[in-house]
């Protein structure tokens, strides 16, 4: 394997069976706990910088170099794309009742989204 990863805000879900990994080859990819790859999540058009669960572990998040945060659901399926960032997006986090994402870049620009 010949990919980077990157970090990771929330890499396992609340259930502890899942971990997230974000990767220079824009996609997130999802293990089960004895390393198995179990799903890849394609969409982003550049690096992806973080992932996190949200909370209730129904949604996760990514953030990347394309600009943009992407929700998908526990199947993989995308939910919805963020856009407000100018520039790439290092980071995401999800609030505790998993209603509000907070994602920043390295320059200092956050923006929170509501969604749900």
């Amino acid at each position: 394997m010949n990919e980077s990863l990157n970090s990771v805000n929330e890499p396992f879900s609340p259930d502890g069976e899942t971990i997230a990994s974000a990767s220079d080859d824009n996609r997130v990819k999802l293990w089960n706990r004895n390393g198995q790859l179990s799903q890849t999540l394609q969409g982003h058009s550049n690096s992806v910088n973080g992932v996190a669960f949200s909370p209730d572990g129904e949604t996760i998040a990514s953030a990347s170099d394309d600009n943009r945060v992407k929700l998908w659901n526990r199947n993989g399926q995308l939910l919805q794309t963020l856009q407000g960032h100018s520039n790439s997006v290092n980071g995401v986090a999800f609030s505790p009742d998993s209603e509000t994402i907070a994602s920043t870049r390295q320059q200092g620009e956050a923006v929170e989204s509501q969604f749900g």
